[in-house]
């Protein structure tokens, strides 16, 4: 949303996985705290925008946010690669493909050594258009009912169901640095999109996500 950094600027700013289990302040969501989401009180901040590791995380997110319960929120220009760190920074023009850009040559704390390009991301556009197609082709993934599959802490995966009448949905995420195997239902699971293209029904890679249909038993 507005007012915090993009979620891209969250990803790219991440800590160690050593300092992941708990929020800066208990009493507060970590979004309201200015040293944490801009650079204007934190001048270690990265203002660039994710890595290839952070690539990944972020297709995930997107997965996640059509398949989960509740409609997703999607602050303008996400699906467009727009990353930006607090207030101004999230509200750039929106970086539309038929236009040019020129690069980013300053942030509020003064200009940049490098300029850094703005350019419409299609890879991430066409990730969000499948995955926000799906939930609109994919009555489940608005109206099923959720079921908790897996959370192991372990690996850092997790997976969960959403299922209707007519179709079971299966969503797992591997958010550890190991090949995980998710623990699917009994039937034929059949990919429907994933972020990685080593994915399997038996194999999720590092950082990945998929989706899968269950055909029957």
């Amino acid at each position: 949303s507005h007012d915090t950094q993009r979620i891209a600027s969250a990803i790219a700013n991440r800590p160690p996985a050593a300092e992941r289990h708990h929020y800066h302040d208990g009493n507060s969501f970590d979004y309201d705290i200015h040293h944490r989401v801009g650079p204007r009180h934190n001048h270690d901040y990265n203002v660039l925008p994710p890595d290839a590791e952070g690539r990944r995380l972020w297709k995930m997110v997107a997965l996640f946010q059509a398949a989960y319960p509740g409609a997703p929120m999607i602050y303008y220009g996400t699906e467009m690669g727009m990353w930006g760190a607090d207030d101004p920074d999230d509200r750039m023009p929106a970086r539309w493909p038929d236009m040019d850009f020129e690069p980013m040559t300053h942030l509020p704390r003064g200009k940049l050594d490098h300029p850094i390009p703005q350019d419409f991301d299609e890879d991430i556009f066409n990730f969000y258009r499948a995955a926000l197609r799906l939930r609109q082709q994919e009555p489940a993934l608005r109206r099923g009912d959720f079921t908790l599959i897996e959370a192991n802490d372990e690996y850092q995966l997790f997976v969960f169901s959403r299922q209707d009448e007519e179709r079971t949905l299966v969503a797992a995420f591997n958010r550890g640095h190991r090949n995980a195997r998710p623990q699917l239902p009994a039937g034929r699971p059949t990919l429907l999109l994933g972020t990685d293209p080593a994915i399997t029904p038996h194999l999720l890679p590092p950082h990945s996500a998929a989706l899968f249909a269950l055909d029957g038993e």
